[in-house]
């Protein structure tokens, strides 16, 4: 058996670089009081994956949706979580994690009375811009643990100017 080494990295790409971050460390995006944080980015795997920590009020959450090029797996790390892939709902503790291949719907939200969070790992690599809209997007159009959207006009079109950010970032919203 031969043992892999750095000769044996894809070729056209840059190479990773390390990074140690101390808790609370990463660059940070905030939507009301929900936030994400970058723990490893594009530019540390070279676009392979990313891992980002997510603190979700209660109530907050991410609505149904799907994203064209990349999987994503949700790892519970305080509190409980919502979660929907594909056809399948269920509540997951702390340690309970859901793979979302790409093109598969999923969503997830905070039932509980108590700030969730999680990691959220990305393969190819994500932006903490997407992170960002994702979460505005699950204050645009509420989640599915039944949180009430803002009312009026102002929602409706709130929901559809973040669809096209949205769409425009390969990331499509389900209807709500």
């Amino acid at each position: 058996m031969r043992i892999l080494g750095p000769d044996d990295a894809p070729r056209g790409r840059a190479p990773s670089r390390t990074r140690l971050l101390p808790a609370g460390g990463g660059e940070t995006v905030h939507v009301l009081v929900d936030s994400a944080t970058q723990k490893v980015g594009v530019e540390d795997s070279a676009g392979t994956l990313s891992v980002v920590e997510v603190a979700l009020s209660p109530g907050g959450g991410v609505p149904d949706h799907l994203h064209a090029r990349d999987d994503e797996t949700i790892y519970v790390l305080e509190g409980s979580l919502d979660v929907r892939v594909g056809d399948e709902r269920l509540s997951l503790g702390v340690g309970g994690c859901a793979f979302a291949p790409r093109g598969t719907l999923h969503g997830f939200g905070n039932p509980g009375f108590a700030i969730a969070r999680l990691l959220l790992i990305s393969s190819p690599a994500v932006t903490p811009e997407r992170a960002f809209l994702e979460l505005a997007a699950g204050f645009a159009v509420g989640t599915n643990t039944g949180r009430v959207s803002p009312a009026g006009a102002a929602a409706g079109a709130l929901a559809t100017a973040f669809r096209a950010l949205a769409a425009s970032r390969d990331v499509t919203l389900d209807e709500v």
